[in-house]
């Protein structure tokens, strides 16, 4: 669908000003203006949300009225619609516009969207760019989360685990492996390591016996997943650029 007539800028005031109704479905009663002024308000409400477009609205609208030759529309009253984009007469076809395109977004997406123009998004501004804007937020947004440490939890996970990261030992937390080591018996003595049934490990220290098993492939799998340091790879996905937090939303700065 190719929306006329909306810059970037101000499709995120409507994406705000549709927030603030959000959960309301908008509807309009549609009478005409020749009826009233014989004395009647018949008409009917009219759900928005079962139109695709401004021009099907008015046609129903039409068909609704089709005992006047030639009806002039008079929106008496409305629910679910931002004021200032509707009045007596008129309904904004920018808030029609994107109604039809996230009408099955719930308000966390709305609220993420809101986000995405307001912090990520650089558009030219042209007329058909709300429909690229839509498809940058659908590629880069990637939900809800407490923390970006959560984030990086799931994102780790969907990699297959932290050996398939780049870097890996870098967030793997070697103190607290060496803590546990000692509890297993491992101990460093005059220079040396030793296992657990007291033999020399070839190494002379914890660390260097650490690196050597992260080399050769020792340390993967559970192991690598129980000492990996999400929280601290999330914050440097984050500070790296790579993605963006924010109200608990995360966003992927390379859509």
């Amino acid at each position: 669908m190719r929306v006329s007539g909306i810059s970037n800028k101000g499709f995120s005031r409507i994406a705000q000003r549709v927030s603030k109704t959000a959960g309301t479905e908008p509807r309009v009663y549609v009478g005409t203006y020749g009826k009233y002024n014989s004395g009647s308000i018949d008409g009917a409400w009219l759900d928005l949300s079962d139109y695709s477009s401004l021009e099907e609205f008015y046609e129903a609208a039409r068909e609704l009225h089709k005992d006047e030759e030639d009806p002039e529309f008079m929106f008496q009253d409305h629910e679910g619609i931002p004021e200032g984009m509707i009045s007596e007469s008129h309904i904004d076809p920018a808030f029609f516009d994107f109604l039809a395109q996230t009408s099955d977004w719930d308000d966390e997406q709305r609220e993420a969207f809101d986000i995405f123009m307001e912090y990520m998004w650089s558009g030219s501004g042209e007329p058909d760019d709300v429909t690229n804007a839509l498809t940058a937020f659908e590629d880069s947004y990637r939900g809800v989360y407490n923390s970006m440490e959560d984030y990086a939890l799931e994102f780790v996970e969907d990699m297959g685990g932290p050996e398939n990261i780049s870097n890996p030992e870098f967030y793997f937390d070697y103190e607290q492996f060496g803590r546990d080591l000692g509890f297993d018996g491992y101990y460093e003595e005059e220079g040396s390591v030793y296992d657990q049934d007291g033999e020399e490990t070839g190494y002379s220290t914890i660390e260097e016996m650490i690196d050597s098993w992260m080399d050769d492939g020792v340390i993967a799998g559970e192991t690598m997943s129980r000492y990996f340091d999400y929280e601290k790879f999330g914050r440097d996905l984050e500070l790296g650029g790579d993605m963006y937090f924010r109200n608990g939303h995360v966003f992927d700065n390379n859509y």
